[in-house]
């Protein structure tokens, strides 16, 4: 049997619903007894207008948002196989609780998409070398290893490639398999996606300005050309992609290598 995945934090998001609905249950309750309280008859029209409207504004967008919450946690446990524990902040009932969660599950639809790269469009990497290459990364990958540790198992067979060029490789790879596992999953519950880029200076601009952008989970993502450096004269066009890392519309490579952005589901779009 397959682990479960969000068994150790599906019990405090769990109790973080129950107490929103304590809550709305008690602030209806106070507004129907002052209904109450200076009249005698049923006005079983105006209760019902008194439970939409606490519902609506005191319930439903606080729910939403530990749904989001608890959905994109769930998510990261199956899409970052090299990082092997996180902490994580969730309020429960206005109270800061710390939890650390381990990351076991082996994402199959990311580890398909990796065996099924073909890397013999990159200058000096023959068919042969292509296979062993994405053989090693999926092996190491399957395993837990972070980039560091994939990276140096990959030298191991193919020195001559250099670390920081199988570093490279190997990062772009992990990158698109698992983003394109995470937007075939998100593209079955969501209506729309959301890129999220990796916060520091080694992110290139283009990806910067794509932070937090939501779009419905079929659209492309319009990514803005940059200049890969301050002095540079030559401008990297912009692309289409359907998530952080996709290849599908042909971007220029500069748009891609060593991305590290990633992909979240999002319920609504942002106001």
């Amino acid at each position: 049997m397959r682990p479960d995945p969000v068994r150790g934090i599906r019990p405090l998001f769990t109790r973080e619903l129950q107490a929103l609905l304590r809550y709305a249950r008690d602030d209806a309750t106070t507004h129907i007894r002052n209904h109450f309280k200076y009249r005698t008859e049923i006005d079983v029209d105006h209760v019902r207008e008194i439970l939409e409207r606490i519902i609506a504004r005191r319930f439903l967008p606080d729910a939403e948002e530990v749904i989001r919450r608890f959905t994109r946690t769930a998510y990261f446990r199956g899409i970052d196989q090299s990082t092997t524990a996180i902490d994580i902040g969730a309020r429960t009932v206005g109270t800061p609780v710390a939890i650390s969660i381990g990351f076991t599950q082996v994402d199959y639809r990311a580890i398909d998409n990796l065996s099924a790269i073909q890397l013999t469009d990159l200058e000096g990497i023959t068919a042969e070398m292509s296979a062993g290459l994405i053989h090693d990364l999926v092996a190491a990958d399957k395993q837990g290893a972070g980039i560091t540790l994939i990276t140096k198992v990959i030298a191991e067979d193919f020195q001559d490639l250099g670390i920081k060029r199988i570093e490279r490789i190997a990062r772009t790879s992990l990158n698109r398999a698992y983003n394109d596992a995470a937007w075939t999953r998100i593209s079955e519950y969501a209506p729309y996606k959301e890129w999220i880029m990796t916060r520091d200076s080694r992110t290139r601009p283009s990806h910067r300005a794509m932070q937090g952008v939501v779009i419905p989970v079929d659209d492309y993502f319009d990514v803005p050309g940059f200049l890969p450096s301050p002095g540079a004269k030559k401008r990297i066009p912009p692309a289409k992609m359907l998530f952080p890392g996709d290849i599908s519309q042909n971007p220029h490579i500069a748009q891609i290598v060593n991305c590290r952005c990633a992909l979240a589901p999002r319920f609504r779009k942002r106001d």
